[in-house]
């Protein structure tokens, strides 16, 4: 990532931060998830990720942090909000340099009041890339840690994941299995990220969160479609994608799913063909 490609990016969240009203974003830019609302312990687990390569989106980096946990060896993450990457980054810089007590307070996962405090902000500088630590230091300089940055900045935060943070011995193990993983972050949306997918390399689980719920009805590319072929030639024999769907569209060709009722959508399981 260039400097100026950085300070774009400061401008852009800067202008959010002062901005007296709701936000506009430019494109490839959007509101940071914290962290996440699916429920992603409840699926991850029957997903061959272990020893393997794993794609999904960045969001706020809860979707990285399971596929660590849970031991893969390779993560190639990407998301269309550039924000979104800053953030995982800082999610997983923050479970390599703080305790397990200071995360969740900086996360507010146990509804402290450290939340986002400057103090641990800076125990995770210093595991943080000098790029992804000039647009960090940025935000704190132009009031992130306020009221109003927190409302124009971040959407609510949620802590449906907490139990893998909340059980010592989950994250600890994720601390330790982080130390031998590698993690890419491309800011693309789903059908550019084949361009950066290196040709002969196979992925044995792919997480697309609910990109479905974004696409429907818009008239971009046939998704689905997309999925079974173009994103196909990328999978392991074994490979399995899953798929954020609404309950309303039932109509999704995928046969198998794992029941989401409390989030009123289903995780759609498409399994590499042929």
């Amino acid at each position: 990532m260039s400097l100026q490609e950085v300070e774009k990016d400061i401008k852009i969240g800067v202008d959010c931060l002062h901005s007296p009203c709701p936000y506009t974003f430019p494109d490839g830019y959007g509101t940071i998830y914290v962290n996440t609302n699916e429920n992603l312990s409840e699926y991850y687990r029957f997903f061959p990720i272990d020893g393997g390569n794993v794609l999904t989106v960045s969001s706020g980096g809860d979707q990285i942090l399971q596929a660590v946990y849970y031991g893969a060896k390779r993560i190639d993450s990407f998301d269309k909000n550039k924000f979104a990457i800053y953030a995982a980054k800082l999610k997983i810089a923050a479970v390599k340099a703080l305790s397990q007590k200071e995360f969740l307070n900086f996360y507010n996962y146990a509804k402290f009041r450290e939340n986002f405090s400057f103090n641990l902000y800076k125990k995770i500088r210093d595991y943080l890339d000098e790029e992804t630590a000039m647009f960090w230091d940025a935000m704190y300089k132009a009031g992130f840690i306020s009221w109003h940055g927190y409302m124009t900045f971040l959407s609510s935060r949620f802590d449906r994941t907490a139990e893998r943070y909340d059980e010592k011995d989950n994250f600890w193990m994720t601390k330790t299995l982080l130390e031998n993983v590698e993690i890419t972050y491309c800011h693309s949306d789903i059908y550019g990220v084949l361009d950066s997918i290196q040709s002969d390399l196979k992925y044995g689980a792919v997480f697309l969160s609910n990109i479905y719920d974004y696409l429907m009805g818009w008239g971009k590319k046939n998704y689905p479609r997309f999925i079974m072929k173009d994103l196909n030639s990328h999978l392991n024999p074994e490979a399995r994608v899953a798929v954020y769907v609404p309950h309303h569209n039932e109509g999704f060709n995928y046969e198998k799913y794992i029941g989401q009722q409390e989030l009123d959508r289903k995780v759609y399981v498409y399994e590499r063909r042929g």
